[in-house]
């Protein structure tokens, strides 16, 4: 049965509520977990939400396609990578292109070059 629920806020059992628009426009559109490639097969999916699959570019070269198409390509993103060994360096994770379906990342190791991490996590919203 389909149907559509209307409300102004959304309470829980102990009484919080929060506005509707928070949920609608505050919420994760989608976020993953992802083997980075270092060590183990790249790509293979940890956790997620609204992510389909993870495109190997070449190193530290992903694309992370949504599930479901977002809104519109104006949305945020925050990400980082995880390195085992070490702690030295700085892991960044940067956006170089964005659609509706699918956003690209660029995974660098100290600022310097493009490297595979162990694990990559992005979380978008919008």
């Amino acid at each position: 049965m389909a149907g559509t629920l209307a409300c102004d806020t959304i309470q829980n059992g102990a009484g919080t509520s929060v506005p509707t628009t928070t949920v609608i426009s505050g919420s994760a559109k989608a976020w993953v977990n992802f083997d980075g490639g270092r060590v183990n097969s790249v790509g293979t999916i940890y956790g997620s939400f609204n992510v389909s699959s993870i495109t190997y570019i070449t190193t530290g070269t992903y694309v992370v396609n949504f599930t479901n198409a977002l809104a519109d390509a104006n949305y945020a993103f925050a990400g980082g990578g995880e390195y085992y060994p070490t702690a030295n360096g700085l892991m960044c994770v940067s956006c170089y292109a964005r659609t509706t379906t699918a956003i690209y990342l660029n995974v660098d190791y100290a600022n310097t070059t493009n490297y595979n991490p162990d694990r990559v996590n992005v979380v978008c919203f919008r």
